[in-house]
């Protein structure tokens, strides 16, 4: 990991970077080495070591004291910087997508992922809330967690991605609670059959008419989503998606909806936008035969994903 400054060029009174560590307290050795150089200072009384005239780069700073485990970092100097050294140790495991940039920050302090692979075992120096994020190299896409550290030797697991898939292929993602159904009317018969060909099959037979609703049990957080994204084929008329707190189709506290009239008899990519939404809401998919007597409609859905 890393502790990333301000860009800046010759500063401290002299050629180089100025790095001031800050440790517990007095008499904590601390050792810079880089490139087979090595600087050590031992902290004085107000626990701050003082090390000038520093070249630019990524150096390795180990504290040690009669009582302690050494405490290690890498601090990548572009400026005058201060490092606050802790002999606190708690652990961050990230997954997140791989090629983009990962960081973790809590309060001044921002961390950096060595590389892009995807995964990081991230050493945070302090209790708190630490706010951990992924972005593409160029910033078209980015997604935070925040991880609650509360205790020296703690370890948490986080993952961070940028798309979430709720149901693909015959695969319902549990944070769904799997979809739940209602029917349009009182006398239409609402079913659906999770793997229909990798599809998601819902029908619904009535009386005097057919229609109904596919829904997320759950309520989803979708504040960090631009866009509900699926495809879908609708064999007869099919309304509309609507995101709400209510599963009802009629309860007009929806937040945002697609209208679909198309009847092509094919697969449609569609999506709702989700960039004004905030909190948990249901997915509702709502479908109908469009008029009285039509007694059997079909919809097939797939490839539903939050982004």
């Amino acid at each position: 990991m890393s502790i990333i400054g301000n860009i800046g060029g010759q500063s401290g009174g002299g050629y180089g970077a100025t790095l001031t560590v800050v440790s517990p307290g007095p008499g904590n050795k601390i050792t810079l080495s880089k490139d087979g150089k090595t600087r050590e200072k031992v902290t004085g009384e107000n626990g701050k070591a003082v090390f000038r005239g520093l070249s630019t780069g990524t150096w390795h700073r180990v504290m040690r004291n009669d009582s302690n485990l050494p405490a290690e970092m890498d601090i990548k100097i572009v400026a005058d910087y201060e490092d606050i050294a802790s002999y606190f140790r708690a652990t961050i495991n990230v997954t997140y997508p791989a090629g983009s940039i990962c960081t973790a920050t809590c309060g001044e302090i921002t961390l950096t992922a060595p590389d892009t692979s995807g995964t990081w075992t991230c050493i945070v120096p302090n209790a708190g809330e630490w706010t951990v994020t992924a972005s593409t190299i160029g910033g078209g896409k980015t997604k935070s967690v925040v991880v609650k550290i509360e205790s020296d030797g703690q370890t948490v697991a986080t993952t961070i991605a940028y798309e979430v898939v709720l149901y693909s292929n015959g695969t319902i993602n549990e944070i769904t609670g799997g979809f739940g159904m209602a029917g349009a009317s009182l006398d239409a018969v609402p079913a659906i059959n999770y793997n229909d060909g990798g599809q998601m099959h819902v029908t619904s037979v009535g009386g005097g008419s057919c229609g109904g609703s596919a829904y997320t049990k759950n309520k989803i957080d979708l504040t960090d989503y631009t866009a509900l994204k699926f495809d879908i084929k609708p064999v007869k008329r099919f309304d509309y998606v609507r995101i709400g707190a209510s599963t009802s189709t009629t309860d007009a506290g929806f937040v945002s909806e697609v209208s679909i009239t198309e009847n092509s008899g094919s697969y449609s990519t569609l999506s709702v936008d989700l960039s004004n939404v905030n909190g948990n809401h249901h997915i509702v998919f709502h479908f109908e035969s469009g008029f009285y007597g039509e007694k059997n409609c079909n919809v097939y859905i797939n490839n539903v994903i939050l982004v």
